[in-house]
C-alpha cells in the first residue's frame, strides 16, 4: 500500500491505534470490525488527506477506544492543519471534538453553536 510519510510517522500512528507496522499487509478478512474501523482510518491518515469528512466515527466502538480515535484525528488535524467535518448524533462527542457546530434546519445549515477551541 503506498502511504505518505516517514516510516516512524506511519509506525507511531499505527501503534497509537494498537496495531503492528505489518498490519498495513494483512488480509481485511482476518480483522474484527473494530479492527478495521482502526484500520480504515490509520490508511486514511495515511494519504494526507487536505480534509477528512467522518460520520458517526468509532459509533460501534467502545467508549474508550473511541476516546483514541478522536485523539489520533485531533492530533492529525493539529499537525497538518486539514479541516475535520464530524458528523454525530453522540452530543459529547461533539463537545470533545468540534470548535463549531451546525445543524440542518428546515433545509437549511445553521450554526448552533461556536465552542472557540475544540
Amino acid at each position: 500500500m503506498e502511504t505518505g510519510g516517514p516510516p516512524e510517522e506511519r509506525t507511531g500512528l499505527l501503534e497509537s491505534l494498537g496495531f503492528e507496522s505489518d498490519v498495513l499487509n494483512w488480509q481485511v478478512s482476518r480483522l474484527s470490525s473494530g479492527e478495521k474501523q482502526r484500520l480504515s482510518l490509520a490508511r486514511a491518515l495515511l494519504r494526507n488527506p487536505s480534509v477528512l469528512l467522518f460520520d458517526e466515527l468509532g459509533s460501534s466502538l467502545d467508549r474508550e477506544i473511541g476516546h483514541v480515535l478522536e485523539g489520533v484525528v485531533k492530533n492529525f488535524q493539529n499537525r497538518r492543519g486539514s479541516p475535520v467535518i464530524w458528523v454525530s448524533h453522540d452530543q459529547e462527542q461533539i463537545h470533545r471534538v468540534c470548535d463549531r457546530l451546525f445543524v440542518f434546519h428546515q433545509d437549511r445549515l445553521e450554526e448552533r453553536h461556536h465552542f472557540g477551541g475544540g
